[in-house]
């Protein structure tokens, strides 16, 4: 593939996309989740759609397990976006659909990673992304 000015290779669509701030910040996530969390680039998929009630989303990136289960779901902001209740609420709505147990949100210097503790029945943030063997954990 030719390398063409003002855009990024992306591993996991296989293609170049433009070099936004936000993709940026999914392209580094990308290739933190691949290199220091031993995610398969082959398990993520970036722009999942699905709908909810009719209505259209797509998330910006999900992981999913080698039989096709989505394990987490990450949004990702430009930086200086400020990661604050509305991109919650985001991710929330996604994974009323999806049903993970892991939400990442992530701006470049500011990353959440929460998962959910069903016995008390809320999100318990995490101080670091889980690698790929603890996100298969039940």
């Amino acid at each position: 593939m030719k390398e063409t000015p003002g855009q990024i290779l992306d591993p996991v669509r296989k293609k170049w996309v433009a070099a936004t701030p936000e993709e940026m910040v999914r392209q580094k996530l990308i290739l933190h989740l691949n290199k220091k969390c031993g995610v398969p680039v082959e398990l993520m998929m970036c722009e999942y759609s699905f709908d909810i009630n009719g209505n259209k989303y797509r998330s910006d990136l999900v992981i999913f397990s080698a039989s096709g289960e989505p394990l987490m779901v990450a949004e990702c902001k430009a930086p200086g976006v400020k990661i604050g209740e509305d991109v919650f609420s985001q991710i929330f709505t996604y994974n009323y659909r999806l049903n993970v147990k892991y939400l990442l949100l992530t701006n470049g210097s500011v990353t959440y990673c929460a998962t959910f503790d069903g016995i008390n029945g809320k999100m318990v943030f995490l101080n670091k992304i889980p690698n790929y063997n603890e996100l298969l954990e039940k």
